[in-house]
């Protein structure tokens, strides 16, 4: 039985342990059916807005049918808990969030494992080893691995081996637990049972923040599946801003107050923490009268290559290479695993940065003449060395030119 199996098997067995033994019907606040008083009392929980009759010696009645329908007279309506309800909500609720990040964990990391090995060869992984690792060693149950497919395999497993995301998904998923039986009981007490209160009082603006950290993480969450860009920081980050989000969405509510601190404390689980952060800073030093940083401005950023987008860039800042000089430089596959972008794309841009460092922006003038990186400025140094068709087009795109518009012309 896989991973998967296993799951679905034991979320089964959770939901038929937590079924109640024996049902006993309850009666409704509004029902004109009668009640008889069973002959045990029993003890009402006041934890989730599900109404209970009690009599007044606070022993519990439930409904019987009879032909007079009259109702059965000194009947006191009381919270009590319905926990079925309470489980199949929470659950549906956690599963909506965790399932991706279980899919992932089981089915889409083998294939992008497969993917990253059937696009390097046996003979480049050995150059790669030999190149970047040479001097490595690599140790895997006190056995010292000398043969370079085993290495690579070892290697992939240090950086982006499942077990990695193990910690991170299950520090998620004890904070998503928590947060979906909460705001469950806070929605239960708001659209069955207003009027009556329990045990378990949670502010209005806490439930917000709650609300927006799980629709947020869990939205961010099946994107990055759906991108098959999981990484285990997304997941650590995840769990930092669900554990974030009841203290920040307080601390920005008592700026607005009134009505709107809820809605503020909602939304400002939508933003990411480094912006959150940035701020705060802002206004810290606003309010201390401190002179505000000037932001650093640099040519040598990666989105001055094709292809690499704002959001590219904080996937590399996120791992500490914010220049083109330090791209060109790197590891391409640890790159790509680090990372979890396309190797292919992880070439194309290391190659483009690479040609970035000499060129710097007559690589755009290159471009056009499908001089993309240095890649291709490689297979053009070479071509000019060697005869044929393949030779004499190679030396001609390399030929220099008059730069005068009317040179030859004879004009």
């Amino acid at each position: 039985m896989n991973f998967g199996k296993k799951l679905v098997f034991l979320s089964i067995c959770s939901v038929v342990v937590a079924m109640p033994s024996s049902a006993a019907a309850k009666c409704q606040p509004n029902s004109n059916l009668p009640c008889t008083v069973d002959a045990a009392p029993t003890a009402a929980p006041r934890i989730l807005p599900v109404l209970q009759p009690i009599d007044a010696g606070g022993r519990v009645v439930t409904p019987v049918r009879e032909a007079s329908g009259e109702r059965f007279a000194g009947v006191t309506w009381v919270e009590a808990v319905d926990w079925t309800a309470l489980f199949v909500a929470t659950l549906l609720a956690w599963i909506v969030s965790m399932y991706p990040v279980l899919f992932y964990i089981t089915m889409v990391w083998p294939s992008r494992q497969r993917t990253i090995f059937n696009t390097l060869s046996l003979d480049a992984r050995e150059d790669y080893i030999r190149i970047y690792h040479g001097a490595e060693r690599f140790v895997v149950k006190k056995r010292e691995l000398t043969d370079a497919e085993e290495q690579f395999a070892a290697l992939y497993d240090r950086w982006f081996g499942r077990g990695r995301l193990i910690a991170p998904a299950v520090i998620v998923g004890l904070l998503m637990i928590a947060y979906c039986f909460l705001v469950v009981v806070a929605a239960g007490k708001t659209l069955f049972a207003e009027a009556v209160t329990g045990i378990v009082e949670i502010p209005f603006v806490a439930v917000a923040a709650m609300t927006g950290a799980y629709i947020l993480v869990s939205l961010e969450t099946i994107g990055r599946v759906t991108r098959r860009d999981l990484l285990p920081d997304d997941l650590y980050l995840s769990a930092l801003r669900l554990a974030a989000a009841v203290p920040l969405g307080y601390a920005f509510a008592v700026l607005v107050g009134g009505a709107a601190a809820p809605f503020v404390a909602l939304a400002i689980t939508a933003f990411p923490l480094h912006q959150i952060g940035d701020f705060l800073r802002r206004l810290a030093s606003q309010r201390l009268g401190l002179a505000p940083q000037v932001p650093f401005v640099s040519n040598d950023v990666p989105s001055r290559l094709s292809g690499v987008d704002h959001t590219v860039c904080e996937r590399l800042s996120a791992i500490g290479v914010d220049t083109i000089t330090q791209l060109a430089y790197s590891d391409p596959v640890l790159l790509t695993m680090r990372t979890s972008l396309s190797f292919v794309f992880v070439l194309d841009v290391v190659s483009q940065a690479l040609a970035w460092v000499y060129l710097e922006g007559r690589l755009d003038k290159l471009r056009p003449m499908g001089l993309r990186g240095s890649f291709e400025l490689a297979v053009l140094s070479h071509e000019c060395q060697i005869e044929g068709p393949a030779g004499d087009n190679a030396r001609a795109l390399c030929a220099p030119r008059d730069p005068r518009p009317d040179a030859g012309t004879g004009e």
